[in-house]
């Protein structure tokens, strides 16, 4: 397939990876769960450098957004791992997507791509009651700098809004000349992303890492 050549969108600050511990009230006394679809420390090692937007020249083609990594190969494993767990078709949402736009103290303007698993979603397609008691969910966040006017955020928005899915990728990105390499190959296909305002996101969300940072005090007692 032949996409539009575009230039990731490059972060210059990463935040760690965010064990988010979320407490079902009902099961207070149940032990905690560990939980990543993905290879968190694998992910770590293959350094998230940028975020890429792509859109087809044949309007039927859904957009692409592309996690790109330094590592590109090991970058392409974590992709190869999640594909063998959940196939190249997301169709239960189990890796879930937010892209946060707005202010957030401390950081410069931009967005933010938060990436992390829902357990529940994966219980769903194998049959299987949801996890009760703490479960400890693993997450990467990427914050975006792009400079002032940038069209792809909003075109990816718009070709989603079109289509109602698209492919998450992996792309092995150059420092040098920052651009990236896509994987196309390695596709995930994906019909949900939460299109997000920081000023929505409180300290119990899902996505209150991306804004307030390590919050799990706050809401796990």
């Amino acid at each position: 397939m032949h996409f539009a050549r575009t230039h990731p969108e490059c972060c210059h600050n990463q935040r760690p990876s965010l064990e988010l511990r979320l407490r079902n009230e009902d099961q207070m006394q149940t032990s905690q769960v560990a939980y990543s679809l993905f290879d968190v420390d694998k992910w770590t090692r293959a350094m998230w450098r940028a975020t890429l937007f792509m859109s087809h020249r044949d309007p039927q083609v859904p957009p692409c957004l592309g996690i790109a990594f330094e590592n590109g190969e090991l970058g392409k494993e974590v992709f190869r791992e999640l594909r063998n767990v959940i196939g190249d078709d997301d169709t239960f949402d189990e890796l879930q997507i937010s892209i946060i736009e707005g202010d957030i103290p401390g950081e410069e303007p931009g967005y933010s791509v938060h990436v992390f698993s829902e357990p529940d979603n994966t219980a769903k397609r194998i049959g299987k009651p949801p996890l009760l008691g703490d479960i400890t969910i693993a997450s990467k966040v990427h914050r975006m700098n792009p400079h002032a006017g940038s069209p792809y955020l909003p075109q990816f928005k718009l070709d989603f809004a079109r289509h109602g899915r698209y492919l998450l990728i992996p792309a092995t990105f150059d420092s040098r000349s920052e651009t990236a390499i896509p994987h196309i190959e390695l596709s995930i296909g994906k019909h949900h992303v939460r299109l997000r305002h920081a000023s929505e996101i409180g300290p119990d969300d899902v996505d209150a890492y991306v804004v307030y940072g390590d919050v799990a005090s706050r809401y796990v007692q």
